[in-house]
């Protein structure tokens, strides 16, 4: 054999080997990716279920709120309703009509 063919022999065979050490890396980095994907799937899993439980407090502290809301707003129109009845009535309307007065209401004439 000449030094040619040793040579191509040589850096085939060198070839063969680094590419035989990159696949078994290939494959480890796959292994690595496949378990971090897994411990990614565990955390999102977790945040789920802690966003359910804090969800379920501050759904509660809603509508706690939107009760107090509205117990304000009854409140706020009973004291009006009472601010109403309490104001004196005014003097009777008097309409003076074809020389006659009269007093009547708004519902009877």
């Amino acid at each position: 054999m000449d030094i040619l063919q040793l040579s191509l022999v040589f850096l085939i065979s060198l070839i063969a080997i680094l590419l035989a050490f990159l696949g078994t890396q290939f494959f480890y980095v796959l292994k690595d990716l496949r378990v971090s994907l897994q411990k990614l799937n565990k955390i999102l899993d977790s945040t789920g279920s802690i966003t359910e439980n804090i969800q379920k407090p501050v759904e509660a502290a809603a509508n706690l709120t939107s009760a107090v809301e509205a117990g304000v707003k009854a409140v706020k129109m009973g004291i009006e309703g009472s601010e109403q009845v309490k104001k004196p009535w005014g003097p009777p309307q008097i309409s003076i009509e074809n020389g006659n007065p009269s007093t009547r209401s708004a519902r009877s004439g």
